[in-house]
């Protein structure tokens, strides 16, 4: 029974819907799909407009060089439709930060620009499986770079390691809010909201507000695990 059941995951088709704005290379993507006879092409419109039978748990594939706002606004709004989806970002190598973010989005998968003919359809079968994909130079230099953060975090109680006003910064921006709303807020200048910003993420050791927030709130979780 296990073989059989092996042998029909591996028949089943791996539902896949391509967001691509380029049409250069969405036609090189759908070029490399069509050598894989396990792989369904859905659009964006039949995935969001699918109706409520219909069981396939399609993977988008996003290129997010092809998205020139912020690509966790899209993943929102995904998953505003789709509760389900899963999700494989094709990009430029991302950075232990931009890591971070992506998985901080929920993402399944990643794959360089620079793999994508010789990986994409493996990882799509990977996560069609309920499986990840990334790289494990990334995934160690993350796995490696989050402990040390957060064991400085559990070591240095949030009110030893910033000032009162870094703090009060700090959980607005955990509220997501803008530069502009944060200086309204405190009523302060855009100008020393930033001044407060860099010194916040100097001393996370991040380079922006969304890793700022998550590392915090990481930070705050395994306190509160550590001393109960």
């Amino acid at each position: 029974m296990a073989v059989r059941n092996r042998v029909q995951n591996q028949k089943r088709k791996v539902a896949v819907c391509l967001v691509e704005r380029n049409p250069l290379a969405a036609r090189y993507l759908l070029g490399l799909f069509d050598g894989d006879p396990n792989i369904e092409i859905l659009s964006e419109d039949s995935v969001l407009n699918a109706p409520t039978n219909d069981n396939r748990i399609p993977i988008f594939v996003i290129d997010a060089g092809a998205f020139s706002g912020p690509l966790g606004n899209y993943l929102t709004v995904l998953r505003s439709h789709f509760a389900d989806a899963r999700t494989l970002i094709l990009g430029k190598e991302p950075s232990t930060d931009e890591l971070r973010r992506l998985l901080f989005l929920g993402i399944q998968g990643f794959v360089s620009y620079d793999e994508v003919k010789d990986r994409l359809c493996a990882a799509l079968r990977a996560i069609s499986e309920g499986e990840t994909w990334f790289a494990p130079e990334a995934l160690r230099e993350f796995m490696h770079d989050s402990g040390r953060l957060l064991r400085a975090g559990t070591a240095t109680g949030e009110e030893d390691m910033f000032t009162s006003r870094e703090k009060r910064v700090l959980g607005l921006v955990r509220r997501r809010l803008g530069d502009k709303e944060i200086a309204e807020a405190l009523h302060i200048s855009e100008s020393t909201v930033r001044f407060h910003l860099s010194n916040i993420f100097s001393k996370l050791g991040v380079h922006d507000r969304h890793s700022a927030a998550e590392l915090a709130t990481a930070r705050r979780a395994a306190r509160k695990t550590t001393h109960g």
